[in-house]
């Protein structure tokens, strides 16, 4: 064999080497695709199930929402019917904020002489 054969068999030698530290490097750091798409999927449906719980609810409380705007503007209505004048009178006065309680001005102490 000479001397250029012997060069290229290490030559070949240090790239297979190379080539198995680096197929070792990727072969340990492959994630298991199939794992990860089965928790997404998991995780996916979770929130779905969410999503479709706070739509129905808020489906019902809007539903409230529109009957609560019902009974108010019914109760408006009564109230403002002229044979509720007095109850009105009163609940307009019920309604008003206390009076402030006036203070009266206060003598100040003159200093005494010592």
């Amino acid at each position: 064999m000479t001397f250029v054969g012997k060069i290229l068999v290490i030559v070949i030698m240090a790239f297979s080497l190379m080539f198995l530290g680096i197929s070792t490097v990727v072969f340990t750091t492959a994630t298991n695709w199939k794992a990860a798409t089965t928790a997404a999927k998991t995780k996916v449906a979770e929130l779905q199930k969410k999503n479709s719980d706070a739509t129905t609810a808020i489906k019902s409380l809007e539903g409230d929402l529109a009957k609560a705007k019902n009974e108010h503007t019914g109760a408006v209505q009564r109230l403002e019917t002229p044979s509720n004048s007095s109850l009105r009178t009163s609940i307009r006065f019920a309604a008003r904020p206390p009076r402030p309680i006036p203070t009266w001005p206060r003598r100040r102490r003159t200093p005494r002489p010592h």
